[in-house]
């Protein structure tokens, strides 16, 4: 064999990757069926996830009215959404009078219970750079950076 060929042989040769999940693909669509235990870890189970589907389809208003209510809100919203599909115009506005703050219902919530527990895993370009950064941390930033933007005159 010539040095050539081994040389090619070598770049050839696959690496052995453990699936972590299942893939099945169609022609039209990928499914990405979901490990067993990740179901039994799941907070909605699919007889709920059915069940609220079908209330958010029967009674649509009230639905999202009950559904908007699950986050923190600066200003309350009055009116839940404003949608128009028509060929001319196209308008699709949900809550529009209502004010969130978005570090208050992603982080600020979850401190009194869970502030040591996993807010965020980074993944760099090489998946064996990984990072879990807490609530308690992401807070400590989050507040960091708000402060500097405020010392800058930034709203």
């Amino acid at each position: 064999m010539t040095k050539r060929s081994k040389k090619n042989r070598k770049t050839t040769k696959k690496k052995k990757v453990r699936k972590k999940f299942k893939v099945e693909e169609s022609q039209k669509e990928l499914i990405i069926k979901t490990r067993p235990d990740w179901i039994k870890k799941g907070l909605v189970n699919k007889k709920e996830y059915e069940k609220k589907y079908n209330d958010s389809i029967k009674n649509n208003d009230a639905f999202w009215k009950k559904e908007g209510k699950r986050i923190a809100w600066i200003k309350p919203y009055k009116k839940i959404k404003d949608v128009k599909y028509s060929k001319s115009n196209v308008r699709i506005k949900w809550y529009e009078d209502g004010t969130l703050n978005a570090s208050a219902n992603c982080i600020d919530r979850h401190l009194k219970n869970k502030k040591d527990k996993t807010a965020i895993i980074w993944v760099g370009d090489n998946p064996k750079d990984t990072k879990k950064i807490s609530y308690k941390q992401l807070h400590k930033e989050v507040s960091n950076a708000a402060n500097g933007l405020k010392s800058l005159g930034i709203q």
